[in-house]
């Protein structure tokens, strides 16, 4: 691994195996193709991401005392301070309370999300 910095600010990093290592490399690239077809663009999580976008982009910014949706969520997850356990039931309870200030159909769109 070589990581060079070109004149000012622009770094580039190559990474680089021994020709043994090069299948183990194919394989782990082409593993990443397929989790990005099967996984990454399936049909429910692309669903799940737009509802999700959806209730999150219904609230104007700073609508929950004053903090955005990525604030709140920063201090769900403990970024600030200390990292706290956090459990999908935690991330939903957020959810809800971002979706009732938010527009028509936001809280359906929750309590779908949960089912």
């Amino acid at each position: 691994m070589i990581i060079s910095r070109n004149g000012g600010h622009t770094r580039r990093f190559t990474l680089g195996t021994y020709e043994k290592g090069q299948s183990a490399a194919e394989s782990l690239a082409f593993a990443r193709y397929l989790l990005y077809q099967s996984l990454y663009w399936h049909h429910t999580v692309r669903g799940l991401r737009a509802m999700l976008r959806e209730v999150i982009e219904s609230v104007p910014k700073n609508g929950h005392k004053g903090k955005t949706f990525a604030q709140l969520l920063a201090n769900v997850l403990g970024v600030d301070g200390q990292p706290v356990e956090v459990t999908v039931r935690d991330v939903l309870r957020l959810l809800g309370s971002w979706a009732k200030r938010g527009g028509e159909g936001s809280e359906e769109l929750v309590s779908m999300i949960k089912e």
